[in-house]
């Protein structure tokens, strides 16, 4: 388990951080009104990107499936620091691998369809593929022993 437990804090970490900027995403969806944080000209609007046509999918705002997905990374994360997830593990890596293609998809809509970034949802794409490569190795130490 020491082998592991670094991979599980690292996890912790990352999704106790990136949490609070998915439910900052949820409440701008809903509120009428723009917000000044993250707008920093034509080409990076947090508004136009979670706002969009784009920022649903099957009727629900992207950006509670993302507080979804890092709230079951995280209990999965802490549950892990206390006991063994090598049962569970493949089934959360191809979970987080979805949510990164997820992610590229959301990247390329970004980038080519709307012109223009959401820097809180670029974090986010970065926390995934992050999370993914932790993921990974992690699988790699769990089948070495």
């Amino acid at each position: 388990m020491n082998k592991t437990l670094k991979h599980y804090i690292l996890l912790v970490t990352l999704n106790v951080f990136v949490l609070p900027i998915t439910l900052y995403l949820v409440f701008m969806h809903y509120k009428p009104e723009a917000s000044e944080f993250c707008t920093l000209g034509d080409r990076f609007n947090c508004d136009i990107v979670n706002k969009s046509i784009y920022a649903d999918f099957l009727g629900m705002p992207v950006a509670i499936l993302g507080v979804i997905t890092y709230f079951l990374l995280l209990i999965f994360a802490i549950r892990g620091k206390y006991k063994e997830q090598k049962k569970l593990l493949p089934y959360v890596l191809i979970f987080v691998f979805l949510g990164f293609l997820f992610s590229l998809r959301l990247t390329y809509i970004e980038a080519f369809v709307l012109r223009t970034w959401c820097l809180l949802c670029v974090i986010q794409q970065f926390v995934i593929l992050f999370e993914l490569i932790v993921l990974i190795h992690l699988w790699n130490i769990t089948q070495k022993s």
